[in-house]
């Protein structure tokens, strides 16, 4: 009896409203929570291929990096020299500006000051045509060409198309070289890459000895013209203000070529020269062979998931 009224008892209750605390958890994260420990499982049963994968491409990627050919990086840090620097006479050069700025421009003459002064300066250094110069003085082809150049006959090998100085200034340019300007300060960096040190910092510094060499012969050359000029409007005018003009012109063109002919520096100073690098710059092996690992284990981890059964399926 007393089992009868329990059991009622019980259908009673169950048969009323809910009542208490009830966690409901949704099907998403049910699903969610299986996905990844189904995953995980997948990857746990595998994990031999994952780890060979993971040290075979490690171990392939250094493999590679051993044919890759060494190169060292070498710099140099110059600063532009101002106008004011090299002559000295800002003053002198904004009041001829005002009163003679014609006659100065005809003799080619510029008044503009040093900005105008340091862009000349960066576009000699960054030219084409300075890049053949130093290509062609260096007697870089045999080095930039090494497979068409036939060392023993110190010649180009029979058969092979003779690249061009434009080809070789190219490669030089394009794959060993990087030049950069600080837009603040007026730095310019000069990087060179190369397969010995003594040749990376031997291109750093020549090139720009070779600028400032440059640059001085233009200036002298330059001088020189103008004063043949400024003599030729000298002996056509009677104005005696002008002729004083003329006379500061002439002088300032004369402290011009004076200065380009003693001073080595005459474009850039150098502020740090380069130097042989004791450390490669390439290949760095140690970070080729966790690319090659990193790459083996996404490539393991993907095939590995792509190989599982669909839910559902069996195994």
């Amino acid at each position: 009896m007393n089992d009868v009224n329990s059991g009622a008892s019980a259908r009673q209750i169950m048969s009323g409203p809910p009542s208490g605390y009830f966690l409901v958890i949704p099907q998403g994260q049910q699903e969610e929570s299986a996905s990844l420990a189904t995953v995980l499982v997948t990857v746990g049963k595998s994990w031999r291929l994952v780890l060979a994968s993971v040290v075979g491409g490690g171990l392939l990627a250094l493999l590679v990096s051993l044919f890759m050919p060494t190169t060292y990086r070498a710099k140099i840090i110059v600063a532009p020299v101002s106008e004011s620097e090299a002559v000295g006479s800002g003053g002198l050069r904004t009041a001829l500006n005002n009163e003679l700025g014609g006659i100065a421009s005809m003799a080619g003459i510029d008044l503009s000051g040093s900005d105008a002064r340091k862009q000349q300066f960066y576009a000699t250094l960054i030219s084409q045509g300075f890049g053949r110069d130093l290509v062609s003085s260096e007697n870089l082809m045999p080095l930039l060409f090494p497979d068409k150049w036939d060392a023993a006959a110190n010649n180009w090998r029979a058969g092979e198309k003779v690249p061009t100085l434009s080809a070789g200034m190219r490669k030089l340019l394009d794959h060993h070289r990087v030049i950069t300007e600080d837009r603040k300060t007026s730095l310019v960096t000069v990087v060179y890459e190369w397969w010995t040190p003594d040749m990376a910092a031997r291109l750093a510094n020549r090139t720009i000895e070779m600028v400032n060499d440059r640059l001085r012969s233009e200036a002298v050359r330059q001088a020189d013209l103008s004063i043949q000029y400024l003599n030729k409007e000298l002996a056509t005018t009677n104005v005696v203000g002008v002729q004083q003009g003329i006379y500061a012109l002439i002088q300032e063109q004369i402290g011009k070529s004076m200065v380009a002919n003693v001073q080595r520096e005459y474009a850039y100073r150098i502020i740090d020269p380069a130097v042989p690098p004791d450390v490669k710059a390439s290949p760095l092996r140690a970070v080729i062979g966790s690319v090659g690992a990193i790459a083996g284990l996404i490539l393991s981890l993907t095939y590995v998931l792509l190989r599982r059964p669909a839910p559902g399926k069996p195994t």
